[in-house]
């Protein structure tokens, strides 16, 4: 069995794939993105004796190349069938609908960001707090506050990217489209690149406060409090 899980909201992608790790089943993770096609062979057709289930999870397939892709493809399809073995692929980020169709036998799980997410992170400029923050009460409704923080950290580090005008040499945004980097370049026109950093500075003390359990105040009180002062 294969069950292919997908999507940009990442945080509960990840989550789903919890419920794989299960007691008294033989679990074994592979990143295709930094192993071999052999390996991964090695990785399905793997017996453990003192487990009757065996789950492997497999990450990051569909960012293979595409020569490589269609063996991989070929290769998980075939194992698909053998009894007793569960096959997991996680992606981050949304799978093509063409690509999904070569694994049709596969049970797809998508997870879909909510509502008001990319409005609120194109809304991410100087001078718009109070509207990032309408936006950001909006979103809490559907999102953790965590997922929310992370989501601004990303969006920032890109902008910052796109102003060194270097982007192909940095894998997060060399992987995206001409209209996606199009878009995000404007954005970061509207930015002075000291704002940014600042900004982003401010970004990494949050993250250093939440690692030490060091913050005075919840999260999105500290995340209201930047916006407001953007």
């Amino acid at each position: 069995m294969i069950t292919i899980i997908h999507g940009d909201n990442i945080v509960e992608s990840r989550r789903k794939i919890d419920e794989f790790l299960i007691d008294n089943v033989s679990v074994v993770k592979i990143d295709a993105a930094k192993k071999s096609l052999d390996e991964i062979i090695q990785a399905l057709e793997f017996t453990d004796l003192f487990s009757n289930k065996r789950v492997v999870i497999i990450e990051n397939l569909f960012s293979l190349k595409a020569s490589n892709l269609e063996k991989a493809i070929e290769v998980v399809s075939k194992n698909a069938k053998v009894a007793d073995l569960e096959i997991v692929i996680w992606q981050g980020g949304k799978i093509d609908a063409r690509v999904l169709k070569k694994m049709n036998n596969a049970k797809v799980l998508s997870f879909d960001l909510p509502k008001y997410y990319f409005e609120f992170l194109d809304a991410l400029e100087p001078e718009k707090g109070v509207k990032l923050r309408e936006l950001f009460v909006k979103l809490l409704q559907q999102s953790t506050e965590e997922q929310i923080y992370y989501s601004i950290v990303k969006r920032i580090r890109t902008l910052l990217i796109l102003k060194t005008g270097k982007e192909e040499e940095f894998e997060e945004t060399s992987k995206m489209s001409a209209w996606q980097v199009g878009k995000l370049r404007h954005q970061a026109k509207i930015w002075q690149e000291n704002q940014l950093i600042s900004f982003y500075n401010k970004l990494f003390e949050l993250e250093m406060g939440m690692k030490t359990s060091n913050l005075p105040l919840a999260l999105n009180k500290h995340i209201d409090f930047l916006l407001l002062n953007l």
